[in-house]
């Protein structure tokens, strides 16, 4: 067992190192072996049950809410990204349901209840696409009675009539008038065949500029924005060393700080000092995910409130700070007062 929790494994959605003998990645959820799945739902069961009761009253933007409020601890927690597919099938919206099915089958290919809400969301997509062709292209056909067929007689005969009074005129046309001569290509100028028919150059016309302040952001625009949020954070306290990444969450104002303790720091010490340093930082976000690692093993995970952290003003901070913290024996054991309440 001890060979087993020396060896690392390395996550494949987030290249978080967890041990061995880890079912599901600690820091996205995603499965490690083939009980992972449900072993990282055991950790959020509360949060799943309570979105499928708000789903079952119909109570849509709660169950988002709570689904978000998993995927900020497990991202990749497959569960929570189909029932946000199911919500959104209940809400008639097919087309973002698929692209939750789709990260579900990402994590998990071989769920195949996933795959069958799928196909069923693409089967009423290409229903409702053949339900508005039908509307535009619905012609009612207008009764044929005798007036009808009067109608249509009647214009045959004019349009014969029209024909025939036409032909006449061009036949005394033809015998009054002298015959026109068109002279030939070759003699016409060569700039009336240039001025008249050569367009511009593709080349020349100026590319069309978008105007939609809306364009999708690449992810190397991401990953720049969260650099110049962590160089600027860390400049600003004497910890700021110890930040290692800042990851924003392109779902709402929500950071996650990762954290490299040295060895003698207090994890849930350098986690308040940097987690309040950044929900105190200019376009600070609502809330922030501290994790701390020690040596590249994850030591302490909990979430921060920019809205407790303006209430204490200058005080100083307190571990009440750290929402739903979870600590190693390790961490937990360092400081008995701090590590209360750790698993």
């Amino acid at each position: 067992m001890a060979a087993q929790d020396d060896k690392q494994i390395i996550c494949d959605f987030c290249f978080a190192e967890n041990t061995g003998v880890a079912e599901f990645c600690v820091e996205c959820g995603a499965p490690l072996s083939e009980g992972g799945a449900e072993a990282s739902d055991a950790q959020v069961y509360p949060l799943l049950t309570k979105a499928n009761l708000q789903r079952l009253r119909a109570d849509y933007e709660a169950a988002r809410a709570t689904c978000m409020e998993i995927l900020r601890q497990y991202p990749n927690n497959a569960t929570t990204q189909a029932l946000l597919g199911d919500i959104l099938v209940e809400q008639k919206d097919f087309a973002h349901a698929i692209e939750w099915y789709d990260m579900a089958l990402d994590v998990r290919p071989s769920d195949d209840a996933v795959r069958a809400k799928r196909a069923n969301c693409q089967e009423s997509i290409r229903a409702a696409e053949v339900a508005a062709q039908h509307d535009q292209l619905a012609i009612t056909p207008a009764p044929k009675t005798g007036w009808y067929a009067a109608g249509v007689a009647l214009i045959v005969v004019a349009v014969g009539i029209g024909s025939f009074m036409f032909g006449q005129g061009r036949a005394k046309a033809a015998e009054t008038n002298q015959p026109l001569v068109m002279a030939p290509i070759e003699n016409q100028p060569e700039t009336n065949v240039s001025t008249d028919n050569q367009a511009a150059p593709e080349e020349d016309v100026p590319p069309l500029e978008n105007p939609s302040s809306s364009a999708p952001i690449m992810p190397g625009q991401e990953i720049l924005e969260d650099t110049g949020r962590r160089t600027a954070l860390s400049g600003m306290i004497p910890e700021g060393n110890r930040l290692r990444q800042l990851m924003s969450d392109p779902r709402g104002p929500h950071w996650t700080l990762i954290i490299d303790a040295q060895p003698s720091d207090n994890t849930d010490t350098i986690g308040l000092i940097i987690g309040i340093a950044a929900l105190k930082s200019p376009g600070a976000p609502r809330s922030v995910t501290v994790m701390v690692h020690r040596n590249g093993i994850l030591d302490m995970v909990a979430e921060m409130n920019k809205s407790e952290v303006d209430a204490i003003g200058d005080q100083p901070p307190t571990p009440d700070l750290l929402k739903s913290a979870w600590r190693t024996q390790a961490a937990a054991t360092a400081d008995p007062t701090l590590g209360q309440g750790a698993p």
